[in-house]
């Protein structure tokens, strides 16, 4: 027979048991309520972060593909700026070149102020050509604007250097202008180039004149005829430097008469016809 005391126990013990499954019953689904919210938790951050890298690949690309468009655009936009510049600088070189042309019809027209406007204009406008530096100083030349037209030879030889025409101008202008040492610099150059402009050597015949060596202005004056025979001047230097250059012989000086005894024949005398000779 169980006891009250024994009965007591047990069902003190039954009620602990009946306690713990309770308590193991109700946190039971909390455990698994928050590994579920954990879990969710992960998926949803790990979810965040892909969206994240999607979104931050995607704005790369977006940005990669904007860059790549402006820059196409950028290039574009240049082209065109340069392909407009380019149109515009053919249209200025035309319009240079047209007053180049125009110059040189008023030139030969000897309407030189009117050439020189139209060849200023072509400089002016981009026409940078030895040809027009040379037309110019030749339009200067002719309206006697020396100092003017040496400059712009001088432009001509800076800019394509040691070249027969260029030289041969500046010789000329500069000995127009009695500029005799750099006259003969660039005619010493032009010679040297081979020049066949009669000027040049007719030029460097004077200068050598005034330099008092008519032997090294001989064939300078005699070049100039080569050249031009009809050339009166070349012809005038040529005597006047064969003059200076010829020996001046002194013509003896006669002896007083008393001071010159005539001295006897080494022949002997023969008597003229008709008359005897002397009885000595």
């Amino acid at each position: 027979m169980v006891t009250g005391k024994k009965k007591n126990g047990i069902i003190t013990v039954f009620v602990a048991a009946v306690v713990l499954m309770f308590c193991a019953c109700a946190t039971a689904p909390k455990k698994e309520s928050s590994e579920k919210k954990d879990k969710a938790v992960k998926e949803e951050k790990k979810e965040k972060e892909e969206k994240k890298e999607k979104a931050e690949k995607e704005g790369k690309k977006e940005k990669g593909e904007s860059a790549e468009k402006e820059g196409k655009k950028e290039k574009e936009v240049k082209e065109e700026k340069q392909e407009k510049a380019e149109r515009k600088e053919v249209k200025e070189e035309e319009k240079a070149e047209e007053h180049y042309r125009k110059g040189l019809k008023k030139f030969d027209e000897g309407k030189y102020k009117d050439a020189a406007e139209e060849l200023e204009k072509a400089l002016e406008k981009g026409y940078r050509d030895i040809s027009v530096y040379l037309a110019l100083g030749r339009a200067y030349e002719k309206l006697n604007k020396l100092r003017q037209a040496e400059e712009t030879y001088e432009k001509a030889l800076e800019m394509k250097g040691d070249t027969l025409p260029v030289r041969e101008a500046l010789g000329l202008v500069c000995f127009r202008q009695k500029k005799y040492q750099k006259a003969e610099d660039h005619l010493k150059a032009a010679r040297a180039l081979k020049s066949k402009n009669p000027e040049v050597h007719y030029a460097w015949g004077e200068i050598e004149m005034m330099e008092k060596s008519c032997r090294t202005a001989i064939p300078a004056y005699r070049e100039a005829l080569r050249l031009d025979p009809h050339y009166a001047a070349a012809r005038e230097g040529l005597k006047a430097a064969e003059q200076a250059c010829r020996p001046k012989t002194k013509s003896p000086a006669r002896k007083p008469a008393a001071q010159t005894a005539p001295q006897p024949s080494q022949t002997p005398q023969t008597p003229s016809p008709g008359k005897t000779a002397p009885v000595r």
